[in-house]
């Protein structure tokens, strides 16, 4: 699922413009079938990475609780399609606390997008261990963004892969994108890659570069969901 602006689903979050519903049932189900092979059980990772949005467009929502109770639930019957569909790997990962985006931070609403995102955040961990109990020959792992974003927000030079950023924040003018990853522009202190963000809510390659180090890690040392369960 890589869609700009997805949520989980239009029926749930009416204002999202994409959802993971389109892509499950009419992009990739009709891909699969036209490839029959294409996706091996034992080696495809079916890969969930959602919420930023879902959580965003209901913030202001009364019953925003309600909707994300709702949205898990949905989450639960769209893994279960892809594993009917014959998928058996898969990894969540949490979403992450947006009251550390530059457009949010000095918004009132940060104490109901902490709030939010940690109830999305333990709702989707109690499902992805309640799957991985119920569905066969399966394996699930949880991948937790949180403890990352708010370490490389504090100091990134405690991370290679972060140590070039001088600022968490982001410069307006590299916001439409660059011609060159380290685009350096006049109105800007820094390039673009120096800046953790390159707009108000998504980070730049050095912040993805450790993410998917991190993960890359996670998966090779084999530790899911059944695992950590076993080393508590």
């Amino acid at each position: 699922m890589a869609v700009g602006g997805a949520v989980t689903d239009k029926d749930i979050v009416t204002t999202g413009p994409n959802d993971v519903d389109t892509q499950i049932h009419e992009k990739f189900k009709a891909y699969s079938s036209q490839q029959p092979g294409f996706f091996p059980s034992r080696d495809t990772l079916y890969a969930v990475f959602i919420g930023i949005n879902d959580i965003y467009r209901t913030i202001d929502d009364t019953d925003q609780e309600d909707t994300i109770i709702a949205i898990i639930a949905r989450i639960r019957e769209l893994t279960l399609d892809l594993y009917n569909m014959g998928a058996r790997q898969f990894l969540f990962v949490s979403t992450p606390p947006q009251s550390l985006f530059p457009n949010n931070r000095p918004k009132s609403i940060v104490p109901q997008l902490n709030a939010a995102s940690k109830s999305w955040n333990t709702k989707l961990y109690d499902l992805v261990k309640e799957l991985d109990h119920k569905l066969a020959r399966s394996t699930f792992f949880f991948f937790d963004v949180v403890p990352l974003i708010t370490a490389v927000t504090e100091d990134p030079s405690q991370f290679p892969e972060t140590a070039l950023y001088k600022s968490n924040e982001f410069c307006a003018d590299y916001k439409a994108g660059t011609s060159v990853p380290d685009f350096k522009s006049d109105a800007c202190v820094y390039n673009a890659l120096e800046y953790m963000y390159i707009d108000g809510a998504h980070p730049t390659q050095g912040f993805h570069q450790l993410l998917a180090k991190k993960i890359s890690e996670q998966l090779a040392a084999g530790k899911s969901v059944n695992q950590a369960q076993h080393e508590l």
